[in-house]
């Protein structure tokens, strides 16, 4: 059973001007032939900003050696920079993780936090910007 504390962020290692070519639907089974039951990762977020469910909150996530017991883990399509429709529904899912469980803007970190990986290919400090910007409004 997972009870998050926090949220991981990572990204999908797509080239920002490709399409789709890790497609929720491919990472699901990539994440199935290393043994997984299915995506590793609570949601996928691709470059349109359409966020696909992998696994409910209260499930253990496999997406972060160690820390999957206690956290969400986000995935956005892209290497580099989110988009703007990324942005805002990772505002969207903001809200509601700080409304279900309490996690701030604080509680969001790098998957590079937690791993020698260069995941996501940006500072998400810019990210947690804007959501200070949202709890002062929540």
């Amino acid at each position: 059973m997972n009870k998050p504390e926090k949220i991981i962020l990572h990204h999908a290692l797509t080239k920002d001007s490709v399409k789709s070519l890790f497609s929720v639907n491919k990472i699901d089974a990539w994440h199935k032939a290393r043994g997984f039951d299915r995506i590793g990762y609570h949601w996928y977020i691709d470059r349109d900003g359409i966020a696909h469910r992998g696994r409910e909150d209260h499930e253990t996530g496999a997406h972060t050696i160690g820390q999957n017991k206690r956290s969400i883990g986000i995935c956005l399509e892209g290497m580099n920079f989110p988009t703007v429709a990324q942005i805002h529904k990772l505002c969207y899912l903001y809200l509601e993780c700080l409304e279900k469980h309490g996690i701030n803007s604080e509680l969001w970190y790098p998957h590079s936090s937690f791993s020698d990986k260069e995941c996501p290919g940006f500072d998400i400090e810019y990210l947690k910007g804007i959501f200070r910007m949202l709890e002062v409004r929540a």
